[in-house]
């Protein structure tokens, strides 16, 4: 059990998390889509901005810190549950065509939640910690495909 939830812990480490999302900025770009990859660029940066200032804001400790996960930033909140979501929402609405969008959603939530899971299987986070980058996460994507709708309406 604990190889499958480091792998979900692993794959929104702050670097591989940084990685995913520079992928997508990059195909939207190689497809052309200048502002849908603007508006990738502009929400993964705000939530990993917004994640860090309340991190340093907030300064929790964590719950208990296994020196083998390298877990040595404050607690509050999540990053790993911040990145997962707003990736998995950006992912499913710029890359996805709308007839396979809630399959695509559905699959983004169910990662997003492994990797939630997998820091408080690891306890390396409290619960609150993983809804409030859930919470992040959702708001930063949801912002974004709220304006591009709203732009592309007009």
């Amino acid at each position: 059990m604990d190889a499958f939830m480091y792998m979900w812990s692993w794959l929104f480490s702050p670097v591989i998390g940084a990685m995913l999302f520079v992928l997508l900025f990059l195909i939207l770009l190689m497809k052309k889509r200048l502002r849908d990859a603007l508006s990738v660029g502009l929400a993964s940066a705000a939530t990993l901005g917004i994640v860090e200032l309340l991190k340093n804001s907030v300064n929790r400790p964590r719950p208990r810190i296994d020196p083998t996960l390298w877990a040595t930033s404050p607690s509050f909140p999540s990053g790993h549950a911040a990145e997962s979501a707003c990736f998995a929402l950006l992912a499913a609405w710029f890359l996805v065509p709308a007839r396979y969008r809630k399959e695509a959603l559905l699959t983004g939530i169910i990662i997003t939640l492994l990797v939630g899971g997998s820091r408080l299987y690891f306890n390396v986070h409290y619960l609150s910690d993983i809804l409030a980058g859930y919470a992040i996460g959702i708001a930063m994507a949801g912002s974004a495909i709220i304006i591009d709708r709203r732009t592309k309406m007009r």
